[in-house]
């Protein structure tokens, strides 16, 4: 397992052009931070444990969802979990895991769907500014 991991933060780093852990780390530290594991900047979507890279001018519908979890001995009261699908241009699909942090989802689900809008409209230019 460690291995696959591994394997998939070397693309990664192959696809944003870095060669090691503190060209990654520098790359990330410029990059808006939307929680521990989640970073968005003007041309990517990163999630680290995955180590999934999401350009964000590829990202063609995002939407969020809820996934209950069940009642059980020791929760009296349901929970949900929050999670983003992420259609992606190309045809394929993404998801971002929340976990239980609503708020969380909800600036990433602006955030992205702010980006996205950009990065789609980057070579329109308007008449009314």
């Amino acid at each position: 397992m460690y291995m696959i991991k591994n394997k998939r933060y070397e693309k990664m780093k192959q696809d944003l052009g870095l060669s090691n852990d503190d060209e990654l780390n520098y790359y990330l530290g410029n990059s808006r931070r939307i929680n521990e594991y989640k970073f968005i900047n003007d041309d990517y979507l990163i999630d680290l444990p995955p180590a999934k890279l999401y350009r964000l001018a590829d990202i063609k519908n995002a939407e969020r969802y809820n996934k209950k979890v069940p009642k059980n001995k020791y929760r009296s009261t349901r929970y949900y979990r929050y999670y983003i699908k992420l259609e992606l241009s190309n045809g394929k699909k993404g998801k971002l895991n929340f976990g239980f942090k609503e708020l969380e989802r909800e600036y990433a689900y602006i955030l992205t769907s702010k980006a996205a809008n950009t990065a789609k409209n980057a070579d329109y230019t308007s008449i009314v500014s």
